[in-house]
């Protein structure tokens, strides 16, 4: 784990020399493809601002025709967030939506709460393993 965090590390350090957002994006799927990885589509990075997390600069992790963005040039002393998220699947985020009926005006205690934290627990083992019989 350590090694290849180190290593990791070092290739991420390559971002420090790029000057537009779709250079940073060529960038990290090069080190995602020389550590036989994918990155999962529709992550964004965004510029910091002070008071405000999502700056209106953006970079792409994963370029798709679905997901664009306008071409940026950073600038000296801007600040990013880089948001990496890598598989070693087929990169794609599996979606599924469950529902509990709450009763609005009540009162949430440590007891429903951490039933729907285990209910949404065993959706969500329960959806991976279905997926995984699929593939």
């Amino acid at each position: 784990m350590f090694s290849t965090t180190t290593y990791c590390n070092q290739d991420i350090d390559i971002l420090f020399f790029l000057s537009q957002n779709t250079d940073v994006t060529e960038a990290i799927q090069k080190v995602a493809a020389a550590y036989d990885c994918k990155i999962v589509e529709g992550v964004l990075s965004h510029q910091l601002k002070q008071h405000v997390i999502d700056g209106n600069k953006v970079v792409l992790s994963v370029s798709s025709p679905e997901t664009t963005v306008d071409e940026v040039e950073f600038e000296e002393n801007e600040v990013y967030a880089i948001d990496i998220v890598a598989s070693t699947g087929d990169g794609k985020v599996i979606s599924f939506v469950y529902r509990i009926p709450i009763t609005i005006g009540e009162p949430l205690s440590i007891a429903i709460v951490l039933t729907i934290f285990d209910f949404a627990a065993k959706a969500i083992r329960r959806e991976a393993n279905n997926y995984l019989q699929e593939r």
